[in-house]
């Protein structure tokens, strides 16, 4: 009897170890959880100023791309004046030379 008596009194010290363990369990997870919060909204901001970020870049890239072909008819627009204009100077000196 004496034996099953001291054996109730540790079972009864036992579960009040593990409620005392499962009070700061559930007092580290409520603080936890606030931080898990915060730390998802984070990502969420991240993730919206990346997805910004990559339409930034691929406005530049556009941009960029419509440069190039306005220099590039530029620079044909260029190359067929200067032959006109050589052109011009041939019909000026054969003009001078009749």
């Amino acid at each position: 009897m004496q034996v099953n008596q001291e054996k109730a009194s540790h079972s009864v010290q036992q579960s009040a170890q593990v409620s005392q363990s499962l009070d700061r369990i559930v007092e580290a997870v409520s603080v936890i959880t606030p931080m898990n919060m915060q730390i998802a909204c984070a990502v969420e901001q991240q993730a919206a100023v990346a997805d910004e970020i990559q339409q930034n870049i691929a406005n530049i890239d556009a941009v960029a791309t419509a440069v190039t072909q306005g220099m590039d008819q530029a620079s044909e627009a260029s190359t067929r004046l200067n032959r006109l204009a050589d052109h011009q100077r041939d019909l000026v000196c054969r003009l001078h030379t009749q």
